[in-house]
């Protein structure tokens, strides 16, 4: 990854820490679906488009991306190593506990989020990454140059998922304080446009 790439991701403050959960699903290889293995990652959600963004990720919010950006840490496995290179398509993508560990965030469990017509498009290694402490909640970064506090303790892979198609859909699940559920929103989005397909 690019100190460029870096810089931009650090500057958005939006880095999220996170478990991914791989559906069993028909394209989904057996060795992946049967075990049913939940993966441990730390995501960066790419160019979201957030409206009324003040720091924290409400119900009305919409997160729209082209593609997602996977930080694997000390769990990956290479049952999935083999699937990201496959090319297969994932029918549904589910992430959880979602935190925003953004400047000014409560570092707080806060969404979760499921994805639909997904693919696995790009594998990187040696990414630069920081484990660090903040009001004693261990929190997640990438390397930032321009301060010396993101210096990383120790590099990572990571993995780009694609959306797949001219449509996808995103549910998003807003948690309370306490971690319970507070229903969920449903949205089909044109990729082109960031509308609901025909709007």
């Amino acid at each position: 990854m690019s100190s460029n790439r870096s810089n931009q991701v650090a500057s958005t403050g939006l880095c999220y820490l996170m478990c991914a959960e791989i559906p069993g699903d028909e394209t989904v290889s057996d060795t992946v679906a049967t075990g049913h293995e939940v993966y441990y990652y730390e995501c960066d959600i790419r160019k979201p488009v957030i409206p009324g963004y003040n720091g924290h990720l409400n119900a009305s919010a919409r997160v729209l991306f082209g593609a997602i950006t996977i930080i694997m840490d000390h769990r990956y496995t290479e049952a999935f190593s083999q699937k990201c290179f496959s090319g297969d398509i994932f029918a549904k993508i589910t992430l959880l506990n979602l935190k925003n560990t953004g400047v000014n965030s409560t570092g707080k469990p806060s969404f979760r989020l499921e994805v639909t017509n997904a693919k696995i498009v790009e594998v990187t290694a040696n990414v630069d990454h920081l484990v660090t402490t903040q009001n004693g909640e261990k929190i997640s970064a990438l390397k930032d140059p321009n301060l010396d506090l993101s210096t990383p303790d120790h590099v990572v892979k990571s993995v780009k998922i694609a959306i797949v198609g001219d449509t996808y859909t995103w549910t998003y699940f807003p948690y309370d304080e306490k971690g319970a559920a507070q229903g969920n929103i449903v949205a089909a989005f044109d990729v082109h446009t960031n509308t609901a397909p025909g709007a």
